[in-house]
């Protein structure tokens, strides 16, 4: 029976595949389903697979999967949802990959090693689910992975002991003249100030000998070496010369004139003043005679001071 009304995924192309079920779920006296017939969109049937295998793709092989039973991809087929349907209205068993095989192994017109190779591409655990359907002995385990070399760590290096007789005679003797040095600082102190300032003042002796830079006989000063400097220009260097030799045959009245003449030299030049625009002159002029003018007559009308 087909539909009366085909639906807008009879123009989608997909897969259309079938699932052989391993054992066949239900009470094999009443009824039994041994495949699952489904369709799933183009690139999507592994998502599709793996949506049965997680027992969220349909509720037979929901139930397949709670009855502790498994299933194999028998036949793939490009096709659209009419075509699912027409395969499962003409029964899964006739056309079932997996079935002919059985069929074919038990009429003897093939051995179960031929029937096996037609899933050459078949995971692991298809492959071993196809083995127990055509009645063949489990595959043999794989051989152990070789074993990794054992590692032999080093034997670790023992401890010495924390402490030696030697460290302890060291110690001792430290702490002896450490006690000897204090007592010996104390006393001064005491001469210095007294005994009740004493303390205080042992106190800032050791905290200066503490602070204070112990020379390393092993390092010698050094004198201080200066950078050298440009040598001198030889002719700038005569006219120098010759300059001082003038000043000192003339005296100390002449030899303030070069001075000078120096002082005129390095004595700054003031920039050129700017030419005044005529124009802006022009109307300056009048309101600078406007403002003599007021100031003169402001200056007369001043009274005189007396003084006295």
């Amino acid at each position: 029976m087909s539909r009366s009304k085909p639906s807008w995924l009879s123009t989608v192309q997909g897969e259309v595949y079938t699932l052989h079920f391993w054992p066949p779920y239900g009470d094999p006296e009443v009824q039994v389903a041994g495949h699952y017939t489904g369709w799933a969109q183009e690139g999507k049937l592994a998502s599709r697979l793996v949506d049965h295998a997680s027992g969220r793709g349909a509720r037979l092989t929901q139930v397949q999967r709670e009855a502790g039973g498994r299933w194999v991809v028998a036949d793939v087929e490009p096709g659209t949802r009419d075509r699912e349907t027409q395969l499962k209205e003409r029964g899964a068993s006739r056309r079932c990959s997996v079935c002919k095989a059985v069929r074919d192994i038990e009429a003897g017109n093939i051995t179960q090693e031929e029937a096996l190779a037609k899933w050459e591409t078949a995971s692991p655990a298809e492959r071993s689910l196809l083995r127990e359907i055509f009645g063949m002995e489990p595959a043999p385990q794989a051989p152990d992975p070789v074993l990794v070399r054992e590692i032999t760590l080093a034997p670790a290096p023992e401890p010495a002991p924390e402490v030696t007789a030697e460290d302890d005679a060291l110690i001792d003797a430290l702490c002896e003249g450490w006690w000897r040095h204090i007592a010996e600082v104390e006393a001064r102190a005491e001469a210095e100030v007294g005994p009740e300032a004493a303390s205080e003042r042992a106190r800032e002796l050791l905290r200066a000998e503490s602070y204070r830079e112990v020379p390393n006989p092993l390092l010698r000063a050094e004198p201080r070496r200066e950078a050298p400097g440009p040598a001198p220009d030889p002719q700038v260097q005569a006219e120098i010369t010759l300059q001082a030799d003038v000043q000192l045959e003339a005296g100390p009245a002449e030899a303030e004139a070069p001075r000078e003449l120096r002082s005129e030299l390095l004595r700054e030049v003031p920039a050129p003043r700017p030419e005044p625009d005529p124009q802006v002159q022009a109307e300056i002029a009048p309101q600078a005679d406007a403002q003599l003018e007021a100031g003169s007559a402001e200056t007369e009308a001043e009274p005189e001071l007396e003084i006295g």
